[in-house]
């Protein structure tokens, strides 16, 4: 049978021979991050995760890893919900690349999308991502902490999330994140450490950047063959602002 998933650590089955990835999810996948060393700056022209492995949360998702994993696309749109995003799911799985990894469910709380909406998408994305005979590795929901948001938005980032592991328990080719417990702890914390991971309560700084990729690092590690290394990676930033 299928081993179960572990919230706290993340969980994955044994890899195939090489991994391309295709990234896959909202505004936080597409733009990736704001350049080096500024808070408030225009999104890197270059776009989304692209720009992203040299700087941000995807940097840690290579780098912590003991994998070498190779960068297929990225296909983020931002504001996207999980109705958008399964509505185009067939043009994304049929893009070079045997895993997509994918963050959705944040603009379903704050667009007032049902959870149960929310989580039958989820559902029917992961069949999609199977039929297509490729792997999927889902990103949990992170907290947010923003003027305006729903006031019931963290138990129901919780409820998606309890879903998602129960898809990813599901099968053996779907893993699952880490729950970004620090990441959200400093988020919510209403205190100068909210800067540190956020500058609008919803998108990450670098330094929250890598603290939601290093979350993927434990379920990585178990898909990656220990014989692998890496290569051609760039180190992250400092864990430090």
């Amino acid at each position: 049978g299928t081993a179960s998933k572990d919230v706290t650590t993340g969980s994955a089955p044994p890899p195939p021979a090489e991994y391309e990835v295709i990234f896959a999810g909202d505004s936080i996948t597409a733009a990736g991050t704001t350049p080096a060393g500024s808070a408030t700056g225009p999104s890197n022209p270059d776009g989304g995760l692209k720009y992203a492995l040299t700087s941000q949360w995807a940097t840690t998702f290579f780098v912590h890893s003991s994998g070498d994993w190779k960068y297929s696309t990225n296909v983020g749109v931002s504001g996207e919900n999980t109705t958008q995003l399964l509505a185009r799911i067939d043009s994304i799985t049929a893009l070079d690349g045997n895993m997509i990894a994918c963050m959705s469910g944040t603009n379903d709380v704050g667009q007032g999308v049902p959870v149960e909406t929310t989580k039958s998408n989820w559902t029917a994305i992961a069949a999609a991502v199977l039929s297509a005979g490729k792997r999927l590795f889902i990103f949990p929901c992170a907290y947010t902490n923003y003027v305006g948001q729903p006031v019931d938005a963290l138990t129901t980032y919780d409820e998606i999330n309890a879903h998602l592991l129960t898809i990813a328990n599901g099968s053996d080719d779907i893993a699952i994140a880490a729950i970004p417990a620090e990441f959200n702890a400093l988020i919510t914390s209403n205190t100068v450490d909210f800067g540190r991971v956020s500058y609008d309560g919803t998108h990450l700084t670098n330094f929250g950047g890598m603290l939601r990729g290093k979350n993927s690092h434990s379920a990585l590690d178990a898909w990656a063959p220990s014989t692998r290394t890496k290569s051609n990676i760039i180190p992250p930033f400092s864990d430090t602002l």
